[in-house]
């Protein structure tokens, strides 16, 4: 390896391969056919802000033959002496699904940590609103199947228990937003989003474990 190539991998930092890789994944079509350096700090804002002063990174991307340079692609402008289009490869486009896989995977470990996590701005309260509002009507074994699919028998059980007392919660704290429906879901409670609140879940206090409560009041 030439010092050349020693030095580019040196300024190259850790976390820009997979963030570019993800970046590549979600833009796979442009990315497959031609862009440029300032395609790619388009596509991420943290490329943009802290890795776009040197070229070393993308050139780092290109020795490890994840992309590759290319002409000028069709319907593409020309572009001045010393810049370059740059195409991911087979080999980067397989890197980019499974960069991926990797996050979503870290996302739903993390949530798992997170389950013992009581307060309404921990990362498992937060990651169960969003999908509350993308699901638009939900039930814990659900929530647990979607956000910890990752996990053994027994923290899939914690967090199914924990989703529930987060639906509960809302529905009891704020029924304008979170509903109970009457309707079941192979038996278990199922809540309906009635208004978005917005990105953050709404504030509340965790209402007490199903144990401590009347049988009626259980979570699902």
């Amino acid at each position: 390896m030439s010092v050349q190539n020693v030095k580019t991998l040196q300024l190259a930092p850790a976390w820009y391969l997979g963030e570019a890789l993800q970046a590549f994944a979600r833009n796979l079509k442009e990315a497959k056919t031609g862009f440029t350096r300032g395609d790619l700090n388009r596509w991420s804002e943290r490329i943009a802000t802290e890795g776009a002063s040197s070229q070393a990174p993308l050139n780092h991307l290109k020795m490890l033959g994840m992309i590759t340079r290319v002409a000028t692609p069709a319907g593409k402008p020309r572009l001045p002496q010393g810049v370059h289009y740059f195409a991911l490869t087979t080999v980067g486009e397989e890197a980019a699904k499974a960069a991926v896989v990797q996050a979503n995977h870290d996302a739903r470990a993390s949530s798992a940590r997170a389950v013992g996590t009581q307060n309404a701005g921990s990362p498992f309260a937060a990651r169960l609103w969003a999908l509350l509002r993308a699901r638009r009507v939900l039930c814990a074994v659900e929530a647990a199947n979607v956000l910890l699919d990752v996990c053994d028998e027994a923290t899939f059980e914690r967090g199914r228990v924990l989703a529930g007392r987060w639906l509960l919660t809302w529905s009891r704290n704020h029924p304008e937003h979170v509903q109970l429906s009457k309707g079941r879901i192979e038996g278990a409670l199922r809540y309906v989003l009635v208004q978005d609140l917005g990105v953050s879940p709404p504030q509340a206090r965790l209402r007490p474990p199903p144990s401590s409560r009347p049988a009626e009041a259980a979570v699902a």
